[in-house]
């Protein structure tokens, strides 16, 4: 259909509204073109100007007047897909408290002043499903769904009283579908063919080798945390390990690793320390709570179960005069004095009592080789047998409420995978 010759904009673009209209709304939905024609030309020519007369008397359809336009929309037919979801902002992280998720819903049908239903559904990483409900229609909307609306749900990315929302996050939408409320030309699209990721990052760090209640074959490993953000930039992550859940008996050790996103290993923990990291790592000690575990005296004996040599005695012995006299200098008189051989038989006496108290947890190595640093306690590179071990992992910063420390655990049973297994 089109106009035989010259026209004017305004005139033309009342004209063409009308038919428009005709197809689309009632009374003329679905009837012939040749009767929209009709009324389009009896409703402009009304009282209308020359350019008005002379549009209608030269727009001619090219074609059978008896076709209707949408003649099959008996029904309505609303309608959704894979690209009807999208995310405000786009990027999501925990940093966050909420965004926005806009579904697109479209009705391929027939045009009724009927509320149509949906549901959104969120799948957490941790596998909770919720379902968020919305209605397209008065009083929350405008209008009824005619053609294709967006309908806009603000959801919190961290839902308190069912998941936390850090990882991937899985969307489903349907409308008129549970339970069907209306009849439609078909309801196979009604819903989405497969759920829209959506990745809400995160700065945290979780625990992945071993993994909870694993059991290892093996006296020694290395323990293994991954990034929630694998695109994080550098950082430091501590690792805390323990044989008691609270973290503070004499096996418990501690390391920093600085690394990229991505996986984060911590070397065995032979190599640690004893430090309780309490917040951001600064140098000079920053804020960390002193170690629980009991120190090792540079001179005490390394061998398992040992107590110090005679010769430790006895170079303790030779310096017990110096000792006293230098220390005692100036200090108020407690009415006895304190002789060389005692003070060697008290020094002697309490590095027994030290290596007594750490026999079973230290390393049995030659006498020739140097002991760690007294920073680092006890010295054991390898797990007890059959003993349950409980480690952590966190980002080292002093916000613990965002950033809180995530455990595992698991047992060494030397040459079993698993309970049963040889």
């Amino acid at each position: 259909m089109a106009s035989d010759y010259l026209g004017n904009p305004p005139q033309l673009n009342l004209y063409t509204q009308q038919i428009y209209n005709g197809i689309s709304h009632r009374p003329f939905y679905r009837k012939p073109i040749g009767q929209i024609i009709q009324h389009a030309v009896e409703t402009q020519q009304e009282g209308a100007s020359e350019f008005m007369t002379c549009t209608c008397l030269e727009s001619i359809l090219h074609g059978d007047p008896a076709i209707a336009i949408n003649a099959m929309d008996s029904l309505p037919d609303y309608a959704v897909n894979n690209q009807s979801i999208y995310f405000r902002p786009a990027n999501v992280s925990v940093l966050q408290d909420s965004f926005k998720v806009n579904v697109v819903v479209y009705n391929y049908g027939e045009a009724l002043n009927q509320p149509v239903p949906g549901a959104l559904t969120r799948t957490f990483p941790s596998g909770i499903n919720y379902t968020y409900t919305f209605t397209i229609g008065p009083p929350k909307y405008p209008s009824y769904l005619y053609y294709a609306d967006t309908i806009t749900l603000k959801i919190p990315v961290n839902d308190s009283n069912r998941a936390l929302g850090a990882g991937l996050n899985y969307f489903n939408v349907s409308v008129d579908l549970t339970p069907k409320t209306y009849s439609e030309l078909t309801y196979s699209n009604n819903s989405l063919s497969s759920p829209v990721p959506l990745l809400i990052t995160s700065e945290d760090v979780t625990p992945v080798w071993p993994y909870d209640y694993a059991i290892i074959p093996n006296d020694t490993i290395t323990l293994k945390a991954s990034t929630n953000d694998p695109f994080a930039p550098q950082r430091t992550y501590v690792f805390e390990i323990d044989t008691s859940h609270s973290f503070n008996s004499p096996l418990f050790r501690s390391d920093t690793v600085t690394n990229s996103g991505g996986v984060i290993m911590a070397s065995p923990y032979g190599n640690w320390g004893t430090t309780h990291f309490n917040g951001l790592l600064i140098a000079g000690g920053g804020n960390r709570i002193a170690a629980k575990a009991p120190a090792v005296i540079p001179n005490t004996a390394v061998n398992a179960g040992a107590s110090a040599t005679e010769s430790t005695a006895n170079t303790n012995m030779g310096k017990a005069s110096a000792m006293q006299s230098s220390s005692m200098t100036g200090a108020p008189s407690i009415g006895k004095s304190i002789s060389a051989p005692a003070v060697a038989q008290l020094n002697k006496a309490q590095n027994s009592a030290i290596a007594s108290s750490n026999a079973g947890i230290q390393k049995s190595v030659s006498s020739s080789v140097a002991p760690h640093k007294s920073s680092h306690g006890p010295v054991r590179e390898t797990f007890l047998p059959n003993a349950v071990y409980y480690w952590r992992v966190r980002r080292d910063t002093a916000d613990t409420l965002l950033y809180p420390w995530i455990n595992a655990s698991f047992q060494y049973i030397k040459g079993k995978k698993r309970l049963g297994a040889v």
